[in-house]
């Protein structure tokens, strides 16, 4: 989340970058959405055991 002067904004998901990141993946360095996290993260089973945590409000 960027701080705009006081305006929050919400990261975009970095694979569809359409909605909203809620979630951080450190392996993948990547900030995504949760629809992209279930969708990346069932991909095998080496991606299902990165540890992903929540981005800050």
């Amino acid at each position: 989340m960027k701080d705009n002067g006081g305006a929050r904004q919400h990261w975009p998901c970095d694979y569809c970058g359409e909605a909203a990141a809620a979630l951080h993946c450190r392996a993948d360095a990547a900030r995504l959405c949760v629809a992209c996290d279930r969708h990346v993260h069932a991909a095998n089973a080496l991606s299902r055991k990165h540890v992903r945590a929540p981005l800050c409000a």
